[in-house]
């Protein structure tokens, strides 16, 4: 119950209801329901419920055995080993790297794994990048979201600024700045919960508020704008 088409496709093949087309295309395979499409596609992977389609795509070196995976491109997968299983692989050379790891999404030209064994990840482009992508059928992945970063250390990280009309929290969680922050706009900033400055100053325009020990302010306006909030507290004189 298999279709062989090709040189050697499918030579070895013990399995059921594959589907091998090109030279020595799933030569080794022992399992079933697999798609194999191409020159050495899949040639020494012994796989079940996999799609593989391109030249040398999930050849391996020697036989090995992984199950459940979609490799699309020439090469894509190329290296990979036995346990390298679950991967979704798009694009030419496609994490041709690919040795063990399991439960990878990479997408776009050559590009691969950060690291050859590494598991639950994601690459697209070489630009955004995830970890923890372990979420199964309505399960949310635990992970974060990179861009720039192959080591994203919060659910959105970036390398690099950020650009947006405006943003808006949803939570009342404290919002930590590591450098200055600088506010540019004719806008309305609002605060309900304060601001706290535990160095430096206030100001506006370059030009500080604070007159020296703890000052506090309920309103502020200038003529580009205006800051509205409960309480803004000064601890630095500076």
């Amino acid at each position: 119950s298999n279709n062989l088409f090709g040189l050697f496709a499918g030579y070895s093949n013990t399995g059921s209801y594959n589907n091998l087309f090109g030279l020595f295309a799933g030569y080794s395979n022992t399992g079933s329901y697999n798609e194999m499409f191409g020159y050495e596609a899949g040639r020494n992977l012994q796989a079940t419920s996999s799609i593989i389609i391109g030249g040398e795509a999930f050849r391996g070196s020697s036989a090995f055995q992984a199950v459940n995976n979609v490799a699309l491109g020439y090469k894509a997968g190329y290296a990979a080993q036995t346990g390298s299983d679950n991967n979704i692989l798009l694009g030419y050379q496609a994490a041709d790297n690919l040795t063990t790891g399991a439960n990878n999404i990479v997408i776009g030209y050559d590009v691969d794994l950060a690291v050859a064994t590494q598991d639950n990840t994601l690459n697209i482009g070489n630009l955004l990048f995830g970890t923890g992508i372990d979420g199964t059928g309505t399960t949310l992945s635990s992970g974060n979201i990179g861009i720039g970063t192959t080591s994203p250390y919060a659910k959105l990280s970036v390398a690099g600024n950020v650009v947006a009309s405006y943003f808006i929290g949803t939570s009342t969680a404290t919002s930590t700045f590591g450098g200055n922050l600088a506010i540019n706009g004719t806008g309305t900033t609002t605060s309900n919960g304060g601001i706290d400055i535990s160095t430096g100053c206030f100001a506006i325009n370059g030009t500080c508020l604070s007159g020296g020990g703890a000052s506090a302010f309920t309103g502020l306006t200038d003529t580009q704008g205006s800051l509205t909030a409960n309480n803004i507290i000064f601890t630095n004189p500076g």
